[in-house]
């Protein structure tokens, strides 16, 4: 049952931002994309923009605001979908994943944009593949990304414009990049058979080293920002909860208990503490889990509709969140105590996977 539950949420998810990603398509329950730690802008600064994507225009475009809603910038203009956003750690670019429909089919590439506006730049060549779930490394001098093609998916990194890309997996799909927070190795989410399991690879190549060993579906590593633990869901319990582990893949802990499909795990910058969605009480909202104890409060009781996709500031102080309602979906902020919540975005459409960019 569990498992029907979490194919219907990625589903909705699908249908409402239009997904180009690689799982999305395969009907695979990993199109919830979790942001990086490597995504996030320098904590000492304090003066944020939030990146986003949106509809309100007919197709999905990149989009940055103020906190408040002030000062509205589009980045990308159509005719193609903008999706899967990740912001260098400077603030100077955005990488996406460009998603056009063609005679043959889908065509999925991964390029990047300045943050500021421009043209689009392509980073993945021209060869027929899929390319998709593009991720900044935590000093930016290198992307991560999905290259699928021939019913495969293998992850791939190199620095951004690079003409050779490292190939670093050769599994049957591999997935959902996450970089650790030194840049030296890539966790991601491997598909094997009816289940999915949590590897890591050096950065640079090598061996992939199998971190789980659930016999289920445990997918969206995420990596603590100390990089001695990573943060997962899986469904091994019967329910899909939020898990902690070590780097090396021991001392797996479950860390919510709710019996619910608790998603989108996100480590706050100090470490501390997990945010992450809950259907627990109906409807979706956000929570917060003591990375250590384990004690679990709804963040978000202030806030209308579904609430997902939570998001840290980088200095901690406030969680940017989508938020739907009657069909809508907007960004909002809270504090990270759950008070102050404020609503960015207010026009029709969807608004999805909010971003903290570097003003």
């Amino acid at each position: 049952m569990d498992r029907r539950r979490v194919l219907a949420v990625s589903l909705v998810l699908v249908s409402v931002a239009a997904a180009c990603s690689l799982a999305a398509m395969l009907a695979f329950p990993l199109a919830l994309d979790v942001p990086s730690a490597a995504a996030q802008p320098d904590e000492d600064a304090h003066d944020y923009r939030l990146a986003f994507t949106s509809n309100r225009n007919g197709v999905y475009s990149i989009y940055t605001a103020k906190p408040d809603g002030a000062d509205l910038v589009r980045l990308t203009e159509g005719p193609f979908d903008a999706q899967e956003i990740s912001v260098s750690p400077d603030g100077v670019s955005i990488a996406y994943c460009q998603k056009q429909l063609t005679e043959s089919g889908i065509s999925l590439s991964v390029g990047t944009i300045a943050a500021d506006g421009g043209a689009f730049r392509m980073l993945s060549a021209a060869d027929g593949a899929l390319y998709s779930q593009p991720t900044y490394s935590p000093d930016g001098s290198a992307l991560a990304y999905v290259r699928a093609e021939r019913g495969l998916g293998n992850i791939m990194a190199g620095a951004p414009g690079c003409a050779e890309m490292t190939r670093l997996t050769d599994g049957i799909w591999d997935m959902q990049p996450a970089w650790s927070p030194d840049g030296r190795r890539i966790a991601f989410t491997s598909m094997m058979g009816s289940r999915a399991e949590i590897f890591v690879v050096d950065a640079g190549g090598g061996m992939r080293e199998r971190l789980t060993c659930l016999g289920a579906f445990s997918e969206h590593p995420v990596w603590s920002p100390d990089g001695k633990q990573i943060a997962f869901t899986s469904n091994c319990d019967g329910t899909t909860a939020v898990y902690t582990m070590n780097a090396d893949g021991s001392s797996v802990r479950q860390l919510t208990q709710s019996r619910s499909l608790d998603i989108e795990p996100c480590w706050s910058p100090d470490g501390t503490r997990i945010a992450f969605s809950s259907d627990r009480d109906g409807g979706f909202a956000i929570y917060v889990a003591d990375a250590r104890m384990g004690q679990e409060r709804r963040l978000t009781a202030e806030a209308p509709g579904w609430q997902m996709q939570p998001g840290w500031s980088p200095d901690g102080s406030r969680i940017a969140f989508t938020a739907g309602l009657d069909g809508e979906w907007d960004i909002y902020v809270a504090n990270a105590d759950g008070t102050g919540v404020q609503r960015v975005t207010t026009e029709p459409g969807h608004d999805l996977r909010p971003l903290w960019i570097l003003d």
